[in-house]
């Protein structure tokens, strides 16, 4: 999720798998999914950035499992050749 500013300077959390476009009307309008439409302060360049973080966040998320995930085997492995 993203956090983003409605033009009531209310803060909003927009799930980016949600958003079908974003476009300029003059004001910045995200259409989601279900057809709703959201404006926002933001910009449109502003809105990719933090999409664009929240990817490589969640990627550096998923990375750091599958490390953890191989560590924890490699474990599991070394224990099992000492019982053998």
């Amino acid at each position: 999720m993203i956090q983003l500013t409605r033009l009531d300077g209310k803060a909003i959390f927009l799930n980016t798998a949600n958003i079908q476009w974003i476009e300029t009307l003059p004001d910045t309008t995200i259409t989601i999914l279900s057809g709703a439409r959201i404006i926002v302060r933001e910009k449109i360049e502003d809105i990719l950035n933090k999409m664009d973080e929240r990817i490589k966040y969640e990627n550096s998320l998923n990375l750091k499992e599958k490390e953890e995930s191989l560590l924890d085997r490699h474990e599991i492995y070394s224990q099992m050749a000492e019982n053998i």
